[in-house]
């Protein structure tokens, strides 16, 4: 990659920085909403027993908690692609 690449990545990081303080037009912060993702990561890993998966701190919670999340709307008969598509049209306006 050559140091253009590594400009554009930058950028990329840049604008993706957590802001916690900035608050959705119901009033609800972005580190209120982590705070709660943390509490689903936790609150799964210890339904679990640690038996299956113990990744509560790092990347791979957050994609199992979507998988189950994706066989819970294959489940109740949503289509999880587009219930995916309209949380990250969420999580990209709550920004």
């Amino acid at each position: 990659m050559g140091a253009s690449g590594r400009g554009e990545d930058m950028k990329k990081m840049e604008s993706h920085r957590f802001r916690p303080n900035k608050k959705d037009e119901a009033g609800i912060s972005n580190g209120e909403r982590a705070k709660n993702a943390e509490l689903a990561l936790r609150t799964r890993n210890r339904l679990m027993n640690g038996v299956h998966y113990s990744y509560a701190d790092d990347e791979y919670g957050p994609v199992d908690l979507m998988a189950d999340l994706l066989h819970y709307c294959d489940r109740k008969g949503y289509d999880g692609e587009e219930v995916m598509r309209s949380a990250t049209m969420h999580w990209e306006a709550e920004r």
